[in-house]
């Protein structure tokens, strides 16, 4: 009870209504239409969130609330328990991510030859499956997903890849 009472007291002093704005957004109308997002927020060009698995079921209907003006951008790529690497925005954000080992460490599997290489160990263009190693207990589990190196970050050697599948 205490908390909705302080959300309560936050709400009335910090959201004051706005009634130009309420029938703004009354004529723009739920989000249905082409675009709808940009008319809500004029000023919104890139949308950053979760693109693959399971949330790739619905990005035809979030590209379509959010128009053709809006660029959708990755947050990453990894596990649930650790990330595997960012958005390389020196190259295509979308598809471009570069390895960092901040939440645990990443090996790769090459299947011709099963062996566990480091990231400076890896061939450009070649095929590998990630490995993850965990911080949190050292847990290690294969994710059993493709990526190909697309390069290495001139600035600190990490490798550049693109996820290819599952």
């Amino acid at each position: 009870m205490a908390s909705t009472r302080r959300l309560s007291l936050f709400s009335q002093k910090h959201l004051t209504p706005n009634p130009l704005r309420a029938a703004e957004l009354r004529e723009i109308g739920p989000p249905g239409i082409q675009g709808w997002a940009v008319r809500v927020w004029p000023n919104l060009n890139t949308f950053i969130g979760i693109t693959g698995s399971p949330a790739a079921a619905s990005r035809l209907k979030i590209t379509h609330v959010l128009g053709p003006s809006v660029s959708i951008q990755a947050a990453g790529y990894g596990g649930t328990e650790c990330d595997i690497d960012i958005p390389y925005l020196e190259g295509n954000p979308n598809t471009d991510f570069k390895v960092m080992f901040v939440d645990g460490m990443s090996e790769f599997f090459w299947t011709p030859v099963p062996m566990s290489l480091r990231s400076w160990e890896l061939v450009t263009g070649r095929h590998y499956e990630p490995v993850l190693t965990i911080r949190n207990g050292l847990w290690r589990y294969r994710l059993g997903d493709v990526v190909t190196v697309k390069g290495f970050d001139p600035d600190d050697g990490l490798p550049i890849i693109n996820y290819l599948h599952r």
